[in-house]
């Protein structure tokens, strides 16, 4: 099948057809636009990684010094201490007990949830990447514990026909004469619904969400932004809890786990490949898709809007350095003072000449 994006057919999303396949297509071509847009930085960033590690040295010099190593260290500690700590108050001071228990209990409810969270690496990795990639990011996750399973309850009213007799209506105005049991507590009528397993606990985690991981639709700022999603590696088993096993094992595999090599993985078979899988949360629709490049023939997995947000998005914007107006492309910190930094290198090599002389 032709690209429809090459030929010039495509004017709106619709135009890849109204079905999964299309709309999938439709996705892969959205991700491939922004890798597009942020491949100059996306090539930039594993240099500066790079250098960080003091990783690009060669020829056994030993006389460089690492200025940006210096400089991230320095601003770790200057940024990010630890976790804020929850501080709930009255915005008006006057005498409500009322209010004063309430603020009393939210601020402990956030700290309870702040100590289950534990995500201060997460958050610790997220300022990392901003000083060194130029954007940090976490996506926050929604973590439900479910209870055993329970029956609803489906509340009757109750009314007197023009005869003197009791009948009972559902909601929708329909008469029930059959399955009416009374609440034991009030005595009110009602019919056993579907089955649901309750929440008993839940928490909000931190996930971090690396430099390259992370992406969403072109835009000149983040309000504009219409789409983000969250890149992951996943193996043929984990394929298969998330999505099914029919779906998990049509996906191709695609990508090498980290540190393996192609010709390295070629003798293991499909144990250190991993099937690329990005979850994308449109704003627009309101809606949450997981889509693959190794599986075109639909959506592996597709919901609506799960968590009802005021801003749809289950990640915050994210930590930017130097940008402007025009582009939410970043500019790395090291980029605008690597010409002094292989000065310093190139002066540090002579005086370590000089000396051995």
């Amino acid at each position: 099948m032709a690209d429809l994006t090459d030929s010039g057919s495509i004017d709106t999303p619709d135009d890849y057809g109204p079905d999964e396949r299309g709309q999938v297509r439709r996705w892969l071509a959205e991700i491939a636009a922004y890798e597009k847009s942020f491949e100059t930085w996306r090539k930039k960033v594993p240099n500066i990684m790079q250098r960080y590690r003091n990783e690009k040295r060669g020829g056994g010099d030993t006389t460089k010094l690492n200025l940006l190593w210096s400089n991230v260290q320095t601003l770790q500690s200057a940024l990010y201490g630890e976790d804020d700590k929850p501080d709930v108050s009255r915005r008006y001071k006057d005498r409500d007990t009322v209010g004063l228990a309430a603020a009393v209990v939210l601020q402990r409810c956030l700290e309870f949830g702040a100590d289950e969270d534990a995500g201060e690496e997460s958050m610790r990795q997220a300022y990392d990447d901003w000083l060194l990639a130029g954007r940090g990011q976490v996506w926050l996750r929604y973590v439900p514990t479910f209870g055993e399973k329970e029956t609803a309850k489906d509340y009757l009213t109750r009314g007197t026909d023009d005869e003197g007799a009791d009948f009972y209506e559902n909601q929708n105005g329909d008469r029930i004469t059959e399955g009416v049991k009374f609440a034991d507590d009030d005595g009110a009528p009602y019919v056993d619904g579907e089955e649901y397993q309750p929440v008993v606990f839940e928490r909000v985690v931190r996930e971090y969400t690396g430099w390259n991981d992370f992406g969403h639709t072109p835009a000149p700022t983040w309000p504009k932004v219409r789409a983000v999603w969250k890149r992951q590696l996943l193996t043929r088993q984990q394929l298969r809890d998330r999505f099914g096993k029919e779906k998990g094992d049509k996906v191709t595999l695609t990508k090498m786990a980290l540190g393996m090599s192609e010709e390295g993985g070629k003798a293991f078979g499909d144990v250190f490949k991993r099937g690329e899988v990005y979850e994308i949360w449109d704003k627009v629709s309101r809606k949450v898709n997981w889509v693959s490049p190794g599986f075109v023939e639909g959506f592996l997995d597709k919901k609506g809007d799960p968590l009802h947000l005021q801003d749809f998005f289950p990640c915050p914007r994210p930590l930017y350095a130097t940008l402007t107006g025009d582009k939410l492309i970043p500019v790395p910190d090291f980029v605008e003072y690597e010409d002094q930094a292989h000065e310093i290198d190139v002066l540090t090599k002579r005086i370590g000449l000089l000396t051995k002389a």
